[in-house]
């Protein structure tokens, strides 16, 4: 018989496994949650660029976020930091031939949490027909740190 390739669960002090795949089963399923997630992330990606004048070189990529009625580009902040040293990032929308530059404060973290917020404006948006979505606030997962349980400590 194949062996396990992924334990489903650990049961605390025991460390039983309960296995869930075969080695067959998933290199079966993993390409095909790969090609899935491919095509549902696809409407949120975005290429960055940074704007060389009559070029546009091929800079990063973020996603794009909504907060509250606001658009956003989420990308690192190494990414965003040419815009500090006065060059021009430019994003592309999905399914537009355009290139629209990035106008307005970003808002970023460095190291360690490397992220930036750049803003997508109204207009840029809103003017030319395109496939991209925005994450909600709803699709954006969250931890929040708590002191583990007394019993749970060894």
């Amino acid at each position: 018989m194949d062996r396990p390739a992924v334990s489903h669960a650990r049961s605390i002090g025991t460390m039983q496994q309960e296995l869930v795949f075969t080695r067959e089963e998933w290199e079966t399923a993993v390409p095909v949650v790969v090609d899935r997630m491919k095509s549902f992330l696809s409407v949120y990606r975005v290429p960055l660029f940074k704007d060389e004048g009559d070029y546009a070189k091929g800079w990063g990529s973020g996603s794009y976020l909504r907060l509250g009625k606001r658009r956003f580009v989420l990308t690192n902040e190494h990414i965003a930091d040419a815009r500090r040293r006065g060059e021009f990032l430019i994003h592309q929308l999905l399914n537009n031939e355009d290139l629209v530059r990035i106008i307005g404060d970003q808002v970023d973290y460095a190291w360690p949490l490397d992220l930036a917020l750049l803003p997508i404006s109204e207009q840029a948006w809103t003017t030319k027909e395109h496939g991209s979505k925005t994450l909600d606030n709803e699709q954006i997962a969250t931890c929040v740190y708590r002191k583990p349980h007394p019993h749970l400590i060894g």
